[in-house]
């Protein structure tokens, strides 16, 4: 099948189309293209894509008619408003400056394609700024183990950079605050990643933000949906904060999309949960 806009009729990449209630599913490519084994009629599969509406296709259609190959259009989510008032406003900013996650007992793990971790930087001056960079700290995984000559690298993957707000009543990730894909690949390197994104203006609110990355397979057909050793690997510090829990992770094959506090294990000093280090570089407003 192909996925387009459907105002443009241009092609949408990264799509997500899951058969509902299962752990099978795929994107679509930069061409909008994707390719699914249907065998339940039963089956419905779920669409979706950030920015536009969710749609439902029952697959019983294509099964018993026996047709391969379809258009599906994507609305965009439009919002109605009564009144809009455009303010001309020009926003001075300051030097910029780096905010650096705290970083004791690191641990660098990888993921399967699909999980999103997301971490809560705070505003430690609770001044309103944009963010300038986000700076993730990656490990090189070896393609080759001699102690382990049967294990090897299976993918590397792409990551998808978010933004939430802080939902501090409820203790967890809020409304995204840009709803459009930040797609970027890392490579297999040790290094301090930083990601630009200075010309995008994501404010950094007087109450933080959550950064969330998702790890995304843009380049395999029919990856391994577990036990797959991808990389790199990205580094995680250990966290002993409970109000606010400052970390999260989701799985998007699960049949519940939804964050759930990061795991956490106790020692003689309490409670310690995994928390992926994010530093931010930022830019003040000016008074």
């Amino acid at each position: 099948g192909i996925i387009l806009d459907s105002i443009t009729k241009q092609p949408l990449d990264l799509v997500n189309i899951i058969i509902s209630n299962t752990n099978i599913g795929v994107y679509t490519n930069p061409n909008g293209k994707f390719k699914l084994q249907l065998t339940n009629p039963t089956d419905n599969l779920n669409i979706s894509y950030i920015g536009y509406k969710t749609r439902g296709i029952n697959s019983a259609h294509f099964i018993n008619k026996k047709e391969y190959e379809a258009v599906f259009y994507l609305s965009p989510t439009t919002a109605q408003l009564n009144e809009v008032v455009i303010e001309n406003k020009k926003i001075n900013y300051g030097w910029s400056k780096t905010i650096a996650s705290p970083r004791e007992n690191t641990q660098f793990f990888g993921f399967q394609f699909g999980t999103e971790n997301c971490t809560y930087v705070k505003n430690p001056d609770r001044k309103k700024a944009k963010i300038v960079a986000v700076i993730l700290d990656l490990k090189k995984i070896a393609e080759y183990d001699k102690n382990n000559p049967k294990w090897k690298l299976d993918y590397l993957s792409d990551y998808n950079i978010k933004f939430y707000e802080i939902d501090l009543l409820n203790n967890k990730p809020g409304k995204e605050i840009y709803d459009k894909d930040i797609v970027v690949n890392p490579e297999n390197k040790t290094r301090s990643f930083a990601i630009n994104i200075d010309s995008l203006n994501i404010p950094f609110s007087e109450n933080g933000i959550c950064i969330g990355v998702e790890m995304i397979n843009t380049r395999y057909k029919n990856p391994k949906k577990v036990f797959a050793t991808i990389g790199p690997s990205i580094n995680f510090t250990e966290n002993r904060e409970k109000n606010p829990i400052m970390a999260w992770s989701r799985y998007r094959n699960e049949k519940e999309w939804r964050f759930l506090p990061a795991p956490k294990t106790q020692d003689k000093k309490g409670w310690k949960y995994k928390m992926m280090i994010v530093d931010l570089v930022i830019k003040p407003e000016k008074e």
